[in-house]
């Protein structure tokens, strides 16, 4: 994955996860639907079809997209669905307080508030 660029690979773990979280199996719009709420609507196709080539994913004669040889060789499912569900948990240490707060000024926690 050496040269690619951080939103591409942002795109690459979304259609893995989506595909890994639907039993190993996607529509190629739905893929490319999702993708377009996260990068400029020119880019999905041609980011879909690169996977493709490179062996990261699959698709039938029915447009139904799956995981490919390279996906299964560089990339473990459960590590990478963990650290999908990790990245979508609220930061607990992160305690924000309303403005009515009975911390004293200047406590940590009462530096950080709700506007």
């Amino acid at each position: 994955m050496t040269g690619w660029r951080i939103d591409d690979l942002e795109a690459l773990a979304v259609v893995l996860g989506h595909i890994l979280a639907h039993d190993g199996k996607a529509p190629r719009g739905e893929l490319e639907e999702l993708l377009k709420e996260k990068m400029v609507a020119w880019k999905v196709p041609l980011n879909v079809e690169r996977f493709i080539r490179q062996g990261y994913l699959q698709e039938d004669e029915k447009g139904i997209i799956y995981l490919d040889w390279r996906t299964r060789a560089e990339i473990t499912s459960k590590d990478l669905l963990g650290a999908l569900m990790r990245s979508k948990e609220p930061n607990p240490s992160i305690n924000v307080e309303s403005e009515g707060s009975n911390e004293p000024e200047g406590s940590p926690q009462a530096s950080v508030s709700a506007e």
